[in-house]
């Protein structure tokens, strides 16, 4: 049976200097709380000048939503790497979900909600398909499909992703262990998608 391909997040390559700022953003909000990230701090931060921030971003918004999509971009990486597409859907299941909440521990202060404004909807619209593009394409795969398990459609996709990413930040927001809610979600997850509970 012929895989299909994985799913490639909407990203744009990001320049030296970009990464640098949003380096610098990330290090600001973890160290001070997001009320404390202006250009001024984050430039000082940097060690740029102002001059150099806005030749790389438009405002202070523009690169908190690049720095919201390259944090997407790497949790959805670390997912799509973990999933070994031929394997039990059990264990693709459990692999899935333990590298997504290893990868939201990185950055636990790094959070996409709420956004406000057409570009901050955008991006939300954008991390939801990739999210939603995956969980599909996983569902469908080798493991899967020798596993029994129905095709995920794309309205059944959005909600397992909405319920695992608001346990997650869930328990990042309240310092519940991880490996608590990578249980829980694996419970849920595995009751969800088990052959015969959903109908056809």
């Amino acid at each position: 049976m012929q895989e299909e391909p994985p799913v490639k997040p909407q990203n744009q390559e990001l320049s030296h200097d970009q990464h640098r700022f949003l380096d610098s953003l990330s290090e600001v909000i973890r160290v001070q709380g997001p009320q404390s990230a202006t250009v001024t701090e984050v430039v000082r931060v940097a060690r740029a000048s102002r001059r150099t921030f806005y030749a790389s971003f438009d405002n202070l918004e523009d690169c908190f939503l690049q720095l919201l999509r390259r944090e997407s971009t790497r949790t959805l990486g670390a997912v799509q790497k973990a999933i070994d597409p031929r394997a039990r859907w059990q264990e693709q299941v459990d692999r899935a979900l333990t590298a997504w909440g290893d990868a939201v521990s990185v950055s636990p202060e790094i959070r996409p909600s709420p956004l406000k404004g057409d570009a901050g909807r955008r991006l939300q619209k954008d991390i939801l398909k990739d999210y939603v593009q995956l969980l599909v394409s996983m569902s469908r795969n080798t493991g899967m499909v020798c596993g029994g398990v129905s095709p995920l459609e794309e309205h059944e996709a959005i909600m397992l992703m909405g319920g695992i990413r608001e346990l997650y930040w869930y328990a990042l927001e309240q310092d519940v262990p991880m490996e608590t809610v990578i249980r829980s979600a694996r419970r849920f997850v595995t009751a969800a998608l088990s052959p015969g509970e959903r109908g056809s």
